[in-house]
Protein backbone atom coordinates (compact mmCIF):
# COMPACT_ATOMS: atom_id res chain seq x y z
CA UNK A 1 0.00 0.00 0.00
CA UNK A 2 1.15 3.59 -0.73
CA UNK A 3 0.09 6.98 0.82
CA UNK A 4 -0.86 7.82 -3.35
CA UNK A 5 -3.02 4.76 -3.84
CA UNK A 6 -4.54 5.02 0.13
CA UNK A 7 -5.79 8.40 -0.89
CA UNK A 8 -6.99 7.45 -4.51
CA UNK A 9 -9.23 4.65 -3.12
CA UNK A 10 -10.54 6.72 -0.51
CA UNK A 11 -11.43 9.49 -2.84
CA UNK A 12 -13.16 6.61 -5.21
CA UNK A 13 -14.98 5.70 -1.66
CA UNK A 14 -15.80 9.69 -1.25
CA UNK A 15 -17.08 10.21 -4.82
CA UNK A 16 -19.40 6.45 -4.86
CA UNK A 17 -20.83 7.18 -1.58
CA UNK A 18 -21.48 10.85 -2.80
CA UNK A 19 -23.35 9.19 -5.90
CA UNK A 20 -25.60 7.05 -3.45
CA UNK A 21 -26.64 10.10 -1.28
CA UNK A 22 -24.70 7.98 1.82
CA UNK A 23 -23.35 11.70 2.52
CA UNK A 24 -22.15 10.34 6.24
CA UNK A 25 -20.36 7.85 4.77
CA UNK A 26 -18.72 10.59 1.44
CA UNK A 27 -17.57 12.60 4.92
CA UNK A 28 -16.19 9.51 6.75
CA UNK A 29 -13.66 8.77 3.89
CA UNK A 30 -13.05 12.33 3.43
CA UNK A 31 -12.22 12.13 7.36
CA UNK A 32 -10.05 9.61 6.58
CA UNK A 33 -8.34 11.06 3.79
CA UNK A 34 -7.82 14.04 5.71
CA UNK A 35 -6.53 12.05 8.69
CA UNK A 36 -4.08 10.26 6.35
CA UNK A 37 -2.62 13.21 4.54
CA UNK A 38 -1.96 15.04 8.22
CA UNK A 39 -4.91 17.42 7.87
CA UNK A 40 -5.46 16.96 11.28
CA UNK A 41 -3.94 17.20 14.66
CA UNK A 42 -5.60 14.82 16.90
CA UNK A 43 -5.67 16.29 20.99
CA UNK A 44 -7.00 14.79 24.34
CA UNK A 45 -7.37 17.52 27.29
CA UNK A 46 -7.86 15.59 30.26
CA UNK A 47 -9.59 17.90 32.98
CA UNK A 48 -10.50 17.57 36.62
CA UNK A 49 -13.68 18.94 37.95
CA UNK A 50 -16.94 17.83 37.26
CA UNK A 51 -19.86 19.12 35.04
CA UNK A 52 -21.96 19.29 38.67
CA UNK A 53 -19.45 22.33 40.13
CA UNK A 54 -20.35 24.58 37.04
CA UNK A 55 -23.22 26.89 37.67
CA UNK A 56 -26.05 26.96 35.25
CA UNK A 57 -24.98 29.63 33.68
CA UNK A 58 -21.24 28.59 33.25
CA UNK A 59 -23.29 24.90 31.83
CA UNK A 60 -24.74 26.75 29.61
CA UNK A 61 -22.04 29.05 28.23
CA UNK A 62 -20.14 25.56 27.43
CA UNK A 63 -22.61 23.98 26.00
CA UNK A 64 -23.38 27.18 23.94
CA UNK A 65 -19.69 27.17 23.08
CA UNK A 66 -19.37 23.62 22.51
CA UNK A 67 -22.12 23.27 20.01
CA UNK A 68 -20.39 26.17 18.02
CA UNK A 69 -17.85 24.65 17.64
CA UNK A 70 -18.48 21.34 16.73
CA UNK A 71 -22.02 22.21 14.85
CA UNK A 72 -20.35 21.82 11.56
CA UNK A 73 -19.34 18.45 11.79
CA UNK A 74 -23.01 17.78 12.43
CA UNK A 75 -24.63 15.91 9.56
CA UNK A 76 -27.32 18.15 7.61
CA UNK A 77 -27.07 20.92 10.47
CA UNK A 78 -26.46 24.83 9.26
CA UNK A 79 -23.99 25.97 11.35
CA UNK A 80 -26.23 29.17 11.83
CA UNK A 81 -29.19 27.18 12.57
CA UNK A 82 -27.72 26.12 15.22
CA UNK A 83 -26.88 29.13 16.79
CA UNK A 84 -30.56 30.08 16.19
CA UNK A 85 -32.15 27.26 18.32
CA UNK A 86 -28.75 27.53 20.90
CA UNK A 87 -30.08 31.47 20.83
CA UNK A 88 -33.78 30.30 21.67
CA UNK A 89 -32.90 27.29 24.03
CA UNK A 90 -34.73 28.36 27.53
CA UNK A 91 -32.06 29.29 29.90
CA UNK A 92 -30.78 25.91 32.14
CA UNK A 93 -32.42 26.37 35.28
CA UNK A 94 -30.16 25.03 38.35
CA UNK A 95 -31.42 21.77 39.87
CA UNK A 96 -32.12 22.38 43.81
CA UNK A 97 -30.44 19.69 46.05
Amino acid sequence: MTFERHISELGKLRDNATKRGAHSAAINAEVARGKAAGLYIEQKIIRTGKLDDLSAEELETRLKSVLSEYSPILEGVEVEDLKEKVKKLKPISKAKH
